[in-house]
């Protein structure tokens, strides 16, 4: 890097700057719920003949 001239270091300098504010952004800023098991039991069903072939 040091062998760039003074304004391709500056254009790496900006760009790496840019990927670290860009993932740090990223970042989930707050932690989700757990999962509850069960939670929704019994709201969907599967029809009795879902693996007979369709033809």
């Amino acid at each position: 890097l040091q062998a760039l001239p003074a304004q391709q270091q500056r254009m790496v300098f900006d760009f790496v700057e840019f990927l670290a504010l860009k993932y740090v952004e990223s970042e989930p800023s707050q932690s989700q719920a757990p999962r509850i098991s069960g939670l929704l039991e019994g709201e969907g069903w599967i029809s009795d003949d879902f693996n007979e072939p369709l033809s």
